[in-house]
């Protein structure tokens, strides 16, 4: 039930458009499911002397004085106390809050010298209790206030709204007794109560699934229709898997067996690759676009993001110069002019292979016969994206996904049913040493260890939960990518060791260049949030410290742990946690994916869908562990239509 409306219909320019694209936010119903990372309940007003550091709260006051220098600041008495209000780089409307006048601040509270203070209000409004309300926190997008989301998001709701019309989905929700979609959607941006948002959130996961399920028929349906483009040829293929300078694992072999025998059925190939980061899915998916072209035939690789994306050009680049293919990269940074030929040799067939981000699937693109679309991380790309997939579907087009995500053949199973062949690589190239993971409490300890590697000669990362501070008192405790920065510097400092950070609040050519660095190693430790799992491939890496490691998913620590002793060097990743746990210990006792993904089955507990930002397709499978029964509910429905 996805509604393709373009941004544009809630005027937003071209500027802000590509902003926008930098979450993945490409028309207004992904927009509107831009949901806030957390809230803040202004609902209760605080007298100011009962405030604590790090209140998150509501003051309503006179403005006793106003001081206008290099900060603004004013004085608010509510009768019970005193409290500085604090602007810093200048107050818009600092000509409206005049001595004597009433107002209402909302932010976190502090201290400066002894005295209560608010720096950077949250929200102000003239007169007393205002602001009433529970304010949502958004994600930051670079370049973008806070206001402007706000209002585009009140106004993508306003469309969505208008735009609604009754369907299949809806009615099942109904019966279900479930909230209807807009409503449910308004309620995730602007809580009436303070658990709203539960009954919302349910309906949000019921569309996540049955979007989930649905797509899972509409792809059966298609093609059972619909003729595969058969791939006979292999010739050349095989010749080039001898030239290789490494021999396939046996579980590489057996995959491309696999791929080749799917590719000749009557139906077209429908196939997920699972297996380990660094078991070798992109040579095995290059081999199956190649296998594409031997028999004239084209393919397109497509990545969730910028960074993954580029780390498949160049590894299928250098392999695609000895096959005599060509390739070519299409992301939404292309020139105009190198887009132009890249659209040129699409349709004259010239390239053979195409390698990018969503940019891949435009409908400008006209290709001369596409046999092969191959994604990485399927669930991340959107709604227009997925329809155009449908459209190949349709087509005979032959299609492979691939995730570094583990899934056990029995879950995969209950997850998928026939609708998909489950082909996984658990074998890893030969001198691929086991990582070597402990759990570790001292930060300056694991410094050290750290700093022991890059004197080697290699390289670290650090990965935080957070890029600033939270102002949540249940994450206080919480390390940020700013302040784990900050200490690594101090610890470095005089030692020409260099620190640097990537985020995901980054511009993407900035986060780019930081990478660049740090794999032409003029950057010695890396420091990130989880934007690092994937795509980022630096073989002299041998070290990663997860901070607050017990706040982490299995699969997520797993996805991470693969970032290190990619070329045999020995790697290890430190756990870093004042307290240990199974899932900790699961880390510690086994290295492979599939046995983690086991492990994680069991141990997982329900979690936050508005907790820490997710990646990859587990999400869809972590709603779907979190509710089970309205899971089976709609996968036995769709079931039914068959």
């Amino acid at each position: 039930m996805n509604i393709v409306i373009p941004l544009k219909k809630i005027e937003v320019s071209p500027a802000k458009e590509k902003q926008f694209q930098s979450k993945g936010i490409t028309c207004v119903e992904e927009l509107a499911t831009f949901f806030p990372r957390k809230y803040q309940d202004f609902r209760e007003k605080k007298a100011i002397k009962d405030l604590k550091d790090g209140d998150i709260c509501r003051v309503s006051g006179v403005i006793l004085n106003v001081y206008d220098g290099d900060r603004f600041s004013v004085q608010l008495d509510d009768g019970t106390g005193i409290m500085e209000i604090t602007w810093f780089g200048g107050c818009y409307f600092k000509a409206s809050l005049e001595r004597g006048t009433l107002w209402t601040f909302c932010g976190k509270a502090g201290s400066f010298r002894g005295q209560p203070n608010m720096v950077q209000p949250v929200l102000c409004a003239m007169g007393e209790n205002k602001l009433a309300k529970i304010n949502p926190v958004y994600s930051k997008i670079q370049g973008m206030s806070d206001k402007y989301l706000k209002q585009k998001v009140d106004d993508s709701l306003g469309v969505m709204e208008a735009a609604a019309v009754w369907s299949e989905q809806d009615a099942v929700a109904k019966s279900l007794g479930i909230m209807e979609r807009v409503p449910a959607m308004r309620e995730m941006h602007q809580p009436t109560s303070g658990d709203s948002w539960k009954a919302a959130r349910k309906r949000m996961a019921f569309d996540e699934m049955y979007e989930f399920y649905e797509s899972l028929y509409r792809s059966r349906q298609n093609r059972i229709f619909a003729l595969g483009k058969p791939m006979p040829k292999r010739e050349k293929m095989d010749s080039f898997v001898k030239s290789l300078p490494f021999e396939l694992t046996t579980d590489q072999k057996s995959a491309v067996d696999s791929i080749y025998a799917g590719m000749n059925r009557e139906q077209p190939l429908n196939a997920m690759v699972a297996g380990d980061v660094g078991c070798g899915k992109t040579a095995v998916a290059f081999i199956a676009a190649l296998m594409a072209c031997e028999n004239g035939h084209q393919a397109i690789v497509m990545a969730p993001t910028l960074v993954l994306a580029r780390q498949h050009n160049e590894e299928m680049g250098k392999m695609a110069a000895s096959a005599g293919v060509k390739t070519a990269l299409l992301t939404s940074e292309t020139k105009a002019k190198e887009r132009k030929a890249i659209l040129a040799g699409l349709a004259d067939g010239s390239i053979n292979i195409l390698i990018g981000t969503h940019s891949v699937l435009s409908s400008e693109l006209e290709f001369n016969d596409l046999g092969l679309t191959i994604v990485d991380e399927e669930h991340r790309f959107g709604a227009a994206q997925k329809a155009l997939l449908e459209a190949y579907d349709k087509a005979g087009t032959h299609h492979l996904s691939m995730t570094a995500t583990p899934i056990p053949r029995s879950y995969a199973s209950s997850l998928y049913g026939d609708n998909l062949d489950l082909i996984t690589i658990e074998t890893m190239p030969a001198g691929r040493k086991p990582v070597i993971t402990s759990v570790e409490r001292e930060r300056a300890e694991v410094y050290k260890k750290l700093m022991d590697e890059v004197k080697a000669g290699h390289q670290a990362y650090v990965v935080c939960p957070f890029i600033d501070e939270s102002e949540d008192e249940k994450f206080k405790d919480v390390l940020s990518v700013n302040k784990i920065e900050a200490e690594l510097e101090k610890f470095c400092k005089g030692t020409g060791v260099q620190p640097a950070c990537i985020s995901g609040d980054m511009k993407q050519k900035d986060i780019l260049a930081v990478i660049d660095r740090f794999a032409a190693n003029e950057v010695q430790i890396l420091v990130s949030t989880t934007i690092v799992e994937v795509g980022v491939n630096v073989p002299n890496a041998t070290a990663i410290a997860v901070m607050n490691a017990n706040r982490f998913g299995l699969a997520a620590l797993h996805q991470l742990r693969g970032r290190v002793g990619r070329k045999g060097d020995q790697g290890y990743c430190y756990l870093v946690s004042e307290q240990s746990n199974e899932k900790l210990a699961a880390m510690t006792m086994y290295s492979s994916g599939f046995k983690i993904a086991e492990m994680d089955l069991k141990l997982r507990g329900p979690g936050d869908i508005l907790g820490l930002e997710q990646t990859g397709s587990s999400k869809v499978i972590e709603t779907i562990m979190k509710y089970p029964n309205l899971a089976g509910y709609i996968r036995e429905y769709f079931e039914k239509k068959e």
